[in-house]
């Protein structure tokens, strides 16, 4: 679909290039007969796909309510209560277009088939210690569904409505029904493009700690390693690096600077995926800053997820 780049030949990621696949889909779609798409009406805020790299496995997945608790007792129960992955980040009709003659259009034939179906063959290719680059296609594959993530959640349509100004607010409820295709045709493009060229690696833990995830994933950093996912306007600032856990062992890093370790002392193509090793030093900063990112809910392999919670009594 993308042209493939010249060999060592940069290319930068364009608007134009985001919107293509998009375009693409959407002429396909309407010069094929039209048949209405079986509604969904509950509908996951963070993907299955995602969440199920999480789940050892298996078909539910353990979490934790992000909220004080008032006893050990209380937190156990908690504990020992799975919740199934086809409930997880589930909100009814979230992304259900009321106008228009497909209400599926955001939900499944963009959501799910341009975007999630993609992901578990890129996953796949990102923990292969023996994959060293990712095809352009990929490439930009891999962009569109990492910060999705952050896109696509109830707390990031939140912190858009926020910056409504008050003079509009009679026309909010119109506003919130065209955010739902607004976010994927003009938000998530502008994101892409402002972090496209970034480095790419993968950081795997070398110890028995484990990273947890949440309902808000995407973690935007300062170089200060400040979290600033709940400003609005960050996604687009450039300077941000981003950490995405991608199961309990491996996350994405997408850096301007040089992925880190010293010994890495030369210079990669943006499509090259670069691997490091990480202790529980490291693993626990960034699951620090997932408890600030969590929206409502986080998410880990049951042995860790219990043990961090119990040893950090949550604190709004």
């Amino acid at each position: 679909m993308l042209n493939q780049a010249k060999a060592n030949v940069p290319v930068k990621i364009t608007l134009e290039m985001c919107n293509k696949i998009a375009t693409d889909f959407l002429i396909k779609w309407v010069q094929v007969t039209y048949k209405p798409t079986q509604p969904t009406h509950d509908q996951h805020t963070t993907p299955k796909c995602y969440l199920k790299n999480f789940s050892n496995g298996e078909s539910f997945i353990y979490h934790k309510v992000k909220r004080n608790h008032t006893n050990d007792e209380d937190l156990q129960k908690e504990f020992n209560r799975p919740l199934p992955l086809s409930k997880a980040t589930v909100v009814r009709d979230f992304y259900t277009v009321k106008s228009g003659i497909e209400p599926m259009l955001v939900e499944k034939l963009i959501y799910m088939k341009e975007i999630e179906d993609y992901y578990t063959k890129i996953y796949n290719r990102l923990i292969d210690t023996n994959v060293e680059y990712l095809e352009e296609e990929e490439h930009l594959r891999l962009l569109m569904f990492l910060l999705s993530l952050h896109c696509r959640t109830p707390k990031q349509f939140e912190l858009f409505f926020s910056t409504i100004p008050e003079e509009n607010h009679f026309e909010m409820d119109k506003i919130k029904e065209d955010y739902k295709a607004y976010h994927l045709l003009e938000i998530l493009p502008r994101v892409i493009n402002a972090h496209g060229n970034k480095r790419i690696a993968i950081a795997t833990i070398t110890d028995s700690s484990e990273f947890i995830t949440s309902d808000n994933p995407v973690l935007f950093v300062d170089k200060e390693e400040n979290i600033k996912n709940h400003v609005f306007d960050e996604q687009f600032n450039e300077s941000n690096g981003i950490i995405i856990p991608i199961d309990p062992k491996h996350c994405c890093i997408l850096s301007n600077a040089p992925i880190d370790k010293k010994n890495l002392g030369f210079e990669f193509s943006r499509k090259r995926i670069s691997r490091i090793d990480i202790d529980i030093k490291t693993v626990q900063r960034i699951n620090h800053l997932m408890v600030f990112s969590a929206d409502k809910y986080f998410f880990g392999s049951e042995n860790y997820i219990k043990g961090f919670f119990t040893l950090w009594k949550l604190k709004k």
